[in-house]
């Protein structure tokens, strides 16, 4: 049983904004990744297990076969050789209910949450406030670090999909907060490091504007990916011409920022169940 693959649709409105108002930005019909990765087979429902998340041990019951298909890293946890594997039971003290509750969503709806209005759905017609926008920002790197960590290609793609078109419809580049924990908890190869320091040269006119936007307080790893791109674009030709092209970014092959090891990804050491 496949997992439903749901099309990108526009993260705002659609209507014409009347004339008081700033015409909303729309998203354009985009490119789908060419390396989707497939659903499971009926076999994968099949019995489910208890997982306590959080410090207050939030109890989540999933299909075992759910988790060891897509997840490298449950699908170890619930061999033999290990007490999980015998229990029946995992518990993930560190994780953030919030995020595994977007994991929950998505690993049986293909989404990360349910509702139209929330800015995590593919299909969601209401656009975060400013308020709203950074948390949204650091919630979807946590995801993506969950679903690195947890050994979930398929979520990190989502993740990355979802920060592209809720970047793209606020076009507000990421705030310090979001920067700092990416590159705290993620490496050097990081598609979401390369996903960041894309979207923010995308904002720069020059290398002025980045230095005095620079604060001691970035990251020195993404300081040296922001100017190792600048770099590869001027001799390219490429920027600053590009500069600030939202249409542009919009359409962007998202697929140069998915990892498409497959289900349970490259540390997966058993064949999947499908």
């Amino acid at each position: 049983m496949a997992t439903p693959v749901v099309p990108a649709t526009p993260l705002v409105p659609t209507t014409p904004a009347s004339p008081a108002t700033k015409p909303t930005f729309v998203m354009p019909d985009l490119k789908p990744c060419s390396h989707p990765i497939q659903g499971p087979c009926i076999d994968a429902f099949n019995h489910e297990i208890l997982i306590k998340v959080g410090k207050e041990g939030k109890e989540v019951r999933i299909y075992e076969g759910l988790l060891t298909y897509h997840s490298s890293y449950f699908a170890a946890a619930l061999s033999g050789s290990f007490i999980e594997g015998q229990t029946k039971v995992i518990e993930l003290k560190e994780d953030e209910v919030e995020v595994f509750s977007a994991f929950h969503c998505w690993i049986y709806t293909g989404r990360l949450h349910p509702s139209r209005e929330s800015p995590l759905s593919r299909d969601a017609y209401k656009a975060p406030t400013s308020s709203e926008r950074n948390d949204l920002y650091l919630l979807l790197a946590k995801i993506f670090v969950f679903g690195d960590m947890r050994g979930i290609p398929a979520l990190k793609n989502e993740a990355i999909d979802i920060l592209h078109q809720l970047y793209t419809c606020t076009w507000t580049d990421f705030h310090l907060s979001a920067v700092k924990y990416i590159y705290k908890n993620t490496t050097a190869t990081s598609q979401l490091r390369q996903f960041v320091a894309h979207a923010n040269v995308i904002g720069l006119r020059d290398l002025k504007s980045f230095h005095e936007t620079t604060s001691t307080a970035w990251p020195i790893a993404y300081v040296f990916d922001v100017l190792q791109l600048v770099a590869m674009k001027d001799r390219s030709g490429a920027w600053p011409k590009l500069t600030g092209n939202r249409m542009h970014w919009a359409k962007l092959d998202r697929c140069q920022f998915h990892d498409h090891s497959g289900p349970g990804g490259a540390l997966r050491k058993t064949p999947a169940i499908g």
